[in-house]
């Protein structure tokens, strides 16, 4: 449900929208009609929230996301094609000012912390073409998650885009994890227009993380959606949560370390004081015997 403040705060939004993008609106008490080349989208005023997400308090970052969001309706209404073309996974801790929520995600990874679903690039990478991928950084978060209102009513293809996006996800997963084994002790990076976390998503990524270890999990601190460490014995223990809250909430990653394994990711509970060493946490349970040779005799 949406508040009457948050509606407030909606209505600015696309007030500037129309204001300062030229974009054509009719606010009614239960959202917006929005004309878009002799139709009528019609928004009710959870959908608008749900596109501009936390930029709604914010008339200016608002007002962008909403002409985001129009121009990718009107192409998703003249061009079902080309919205294709800029499917990229996309994956999301639960809890993220940008998840969509529940209806949004394509799969979960196990362990209950990360989503993943359909995202869209701003423009498809003209490198990205023949298998060629630029493995320069991009510009921080450049997929975002792909919000139904926008493909509402269109001829848009829901199962080729989960196609398109897990294809994605597994080839650059490859790319992600051979570069790993080549340099195991670098920092985690975004390998052409996914980020970290989504990379985290990848079963083929997540294996080349954990095998050289014998235990088959590893640690990590991935603060923000574009970078993550993975030797914590080289961090202070109060790294993640720190860099967590100075990172801006659309760009945060896990605000708590994580555990990997092949098949899941499992997020550390909330509670106790990474300022306090480990050595001053009290023994627990009783005086433990001596090991005891096995079988006796």
């Amino acid at each position: 449900m949406t508040g009457d403040g948050q509606v407030t705060a909606l209505r600015r939004a696309v007030l500037a929208a129309a204001v300062l993008h030229d974009v054509e609106v009719t606010p009614a008490d239960d959202g917006v009609d929005v004309a878009i080349e002799g139709t009528t989208w019609q928004l009710a005023w959870q959908d608008v929230g749900a596109l501009l997400s936390a930029a709604y308090g914010e008339p200016r970052a608002g007002a962008e996301r909403f002409r985001a969001a129009v121009a990718l309706r009107q192409l998703a209404l003249a061009a079902p094609d080309a919205l294709l073309d800029r499917v990229r996974p996309v994956a999301l801790p639960r809890g993220h000012v940008l998840h969509p929520g529940p209806g949004w995600p394509h799969r979960s990874v196990l362990g209950g912390c990360l989503d993943v679903g359909v995202g869209l690039v701003p423009q498809p990478n003209p490198l990205d073409d023949g298998g060629v991928i630029d493995l320069r950084d991009p510009p921080p978060n450049t997929v975002q998650p792909l919000l139904e209102p926008v493909v509402r009513g269109t001829a848009w293809d829901a199962f080729a885009a989960a196609d398109r996006a897990e294809y994605h996800l597994a080839r650059l997963g490859a790319l992600a994890a051979e570069r790993h084994r080549r340099n195991p002790d670098t920092p985690l990076r975004p390998v052409g227009e996914v980020d970290v976390v989504t990379l985290l998503a990848s079963a083929t990524f997540r294996r080349a993380i954990v095998a050289d270890d014998p235990a088959r999990m590893r640690p990590a601190a991935v603060p923000a959606r574009h970078r993550g460490w993975l030797d914590l014995r080289r961090l202070d223990p109060a790294f993640a949560l720190a860099a967590a809250a100075l990172t801006e909430p659309h760009e945060r990653g896990f605000d708590r370390p994580i555990l990997i394994t092949a098949d899941e990711i499992v997020q550390v509970r909330y509670g106790g004081d990474p300022r306090t060493p480990a050595v001053a946490d009290p023994v627990i349970g009783d005086y433990v015997q001596p090991p005891q040779r096995w079988p006796a005799g």
